[in-house]
């Protein structure tokens, strides 16, 4: 008998007479969860219209109810959000005019959650049709949080539905609230990426929390391959050794000596800068008011070492490699947007080059090594590097952009933005 009176009202409804009173009085009966009711599937009943829908759609703000679906005053419970959807998918879906009980809920557990069809359409909805007339809406940016969150958690019911919709700009890429809104297409947004570049874009902090739904829905990924860990090896000289023992042979073969001491009829070889570095009192007298006691001094300026052809490299990759000779290192470049990035890519690349030539193999590992570390290697450079680094036979940097460039594949497609057809 209850589901021939829901039929009935269905009915009325579908052929346009006036159903409200009753609709009222028998969804009262229903939400009070009667005994037969649990003889009726939810499934008989939820595309039959005898509930009574609220007269306002949104949740909290009717400014907004002109972009919702065209929805007659009684509606089916395909057609209602249960309280806590709302916010998901107030514009295909209706408010309860009464909010189901808790003992209607125990009976159907489903009863106004909103099909994932129904939520990726609100939120293409949203964004193409509201959004541009609300922008920075602090009520708009809550219900589009809102959304995520829910496909987020209902990612494997949505993907499907996504997918057609990877080049639609959908998805708030910003930092924080207070950001101009910037919109974005699933297959422009990369995760781990360091600058925006080549039609991609750096995927923001806002969209953080939903990387797996984002995936899923045609965003990317870039991965760098890792390099193999660093051999230790227990024979390698320490820097400080190598420096005095470099200066001891100069000195035993009588190469680039400086200064001589002549004692007791001996002549004692040495070099200035070695005597300067260990010794406080040559430093003094080397450098300061003792400089008359020096037999042989020159003050002409200092001789020039000029690079040839085949050495040719930047100040940077020069200069790195004297500090390196001093210290054992040599100072990384610093950067801060993509243009000094790819000038620090370079210098390190000249760098690796040139100690490469002048056959300093530890330095061409620390050059690789400050690449790997500060992520310099992207999608749109992989080439380059790859071809620098054969160029030198580097072979630990040769695999990781071979490695890199098979593991984003998808950077070879270019991204177009596009709308595919939805029907409301």
């Amino acid at each position: 008998m209850l589901l021939e009176c829901i039929k009935a009202v269905d009915r009325d409804v579908r052929q346009g007479q006036e159903t409200v009173r009753r609709a009222r009085w028998l969804w009262e009966y229903i939400n009070a969860a009667p005994p037969q009711l649990r003889e009726i599937p939810f499934d008989v009943i939820r595309g039959l219209r005898f509930v009574p829908r609220h007269t306002e759609r949104h949740p909290s703000d009717s400014d907004f109810d002109v972009y919702t679906r065209d929805l007659p005053d009684i509606v089916s419970l395909d057609e209602v959000c249960a309280p806590n959807r709302e916010a998901v998918a107030w514009i295909p879906r209706a408010r309860f005019a009464a909010s189901p009980t808790a003992h209607l809920t125990a009976v159907y557990p489903s009863i106004g959650e909103p099909s994932p069809a129904d939520v990726v359409r609100h939120l293409v909805l949203l964004v193409h049709h509201v959004a541009p007339k609300h922008r920075q809406s602090s009520i708009l940016l809550s219900n589009i949080r809102s959304v995520y969150e829910w496909m987020e958690n209902n990612r494997h019911s949505v993907k499907a539905l996504l997918k057609p919709f990877a080049k639609v700009p959908v998805w708030l890429n910003i930092v924080s609230d207070m950001d101009d809104w910037a919109w974005r297409a699933a297959d422009e947004l990369v995760f781990d990426l360091t600058f925006d570049v080549g039609g991609r874009f750096v995927a923001q902090k806002f969209l953080l929390p939903y990387k797996l739904l984002l995936v899923d829905a045609g965003a990317h990924e870039f991965i760098v391959a890792s390099p193999p860990p660093p051999q230790t090896l227990e024979t390698k000289t320490p820097h400080p050794v190598v420096i005095h023992s470099g200066w001891n042979e100069l000195r035993k073969s009588g190469q680039l000596l400086d200064i001589c001491f002549k004692v007791e009829g001996q002549e004692i070889p040495a070099h200035r800068g070695m005597l300067a570095a260990v010794v406080p009192h040559f430093k003094a007298a080397f450098t300061g008011s003792f400089r008359e006691s020096i037999i042989s001094t020159d003050d002409a300026e200092l001789p020039v070492y000029r690079l040839p052809e085949d050495e040719a490299a930047s100040a940077f990759a020069v200069h790195s490699v004297v500090d390196y000779v001093y210290t054992g290192d040599f100072i990384r470049p610093k950067f801060s947007n993509i243009d000094e990035a790819t000038a620090a890519l370079n210098d390190l690349l000249d760098l690796m080059d040139l100690s490469n030539v002048w056959d300093l193999p530890e330095l061409s590992n620390q050059a690789v090594n400050a690449i790997f570390e500060l992520r310099l290697i992207r999608f749109d450079n992989c080439d380059d590097v790859l071809a620098r680094a054969q160029a030198c036979q580097m072979k630990v940097l040769i695999d990781v952009c071979r490695k890199t460039k098979d593991q984003n594949q998808w950077s070879n497609v270019v991204s177009i933005p596009g709308m595919p057809f939805m029907p409301f």
